[in-house]
């Protein structure tokens, strides 16, 4: 133990922290009874985000089953730091604040975070219990005065979704993001070089 690796759990907590906060900033006008889309009617980037939480959902799932813990640790940082934040939400977030409130286009990717935020809260319920709590009743719409069996506590963890991944378009997603990768970087060194 070190200031160092305190730092480091402080840090992905942060962020993990703050995706929950981006979703939640996100969806506050989102009924899921009355604004979901249906998986087939979603955009593809928001197919792309499910899938990526489905395959996070398997990992997760199994390694709380063996007991690693690191594991299902760096599974959320790397899915929220890096999957969601650096990517996702940083591109959803054009979509998000231009289209209308009742855009298809808003509503697809509303319904994304939605499945995608209430399954991860499921997930780090064990965990991030105070975190995942404050988070499930704020997107549920949960105060002290509500029934107790509504807690996170007493829910499932998420099954699998039943949806089909289509592997050319995880391909085609795949290479846009080493092309934007690439993008970034140079960007960087333009900025940095004034």
């Amino acid at each position: 133990m070190s200031d160092e690796i305190l730092k480091q759990v402080s840090d992905a907590y942060r962020k993990i922290r703050n995706t929950i906060r981006y979703f939640l900033g996100n969806l506050d006008d989102f009924d899921p009874a009355r604004h979901s889309v249906s998986f087939d009617e979603l955009e593809e980037l928001d197919h792309w985000a499910l899938a990526k939480f489905e395959e996070l959902k398997t990992k997760v799932t199994d390694a709380y089953a063996k007991y690693e813990f690191h594991t299902i640790y760096h599974g959320w940082n790397y899915f929220c730091g890096t999957t969601m934040s650096a990517f996702y939400l940083d591109i959803l977030k054009d979509r998000l604040s231009t289209s209308g409130t009742d855009s298809t286009l808003r509503l697809s990717a509303q319904s994304a975070l939605y499945q995608i935020l209430d399954g991860l809260l499921r997930l780090m319920s064990p965990i991030l219990c105070f975190t995942s709590g404050e988070a499930w009743d704020s997107l549920h719409g949960f105060d002290q005065k509500s029934p107790l069996d509504n807690s996170i506590y007493f829910s499932e963890f998420p099954t699998a979704a039943p949806i089909e991944v289509d592997d050319q378009m995880m391909e085609k997603w795949a290479k846009l993001i080493q092309v934007r990768s690439e993008i970034t970087k140079a960007l960087e060194i333009a900025r940095r070089d004034k």
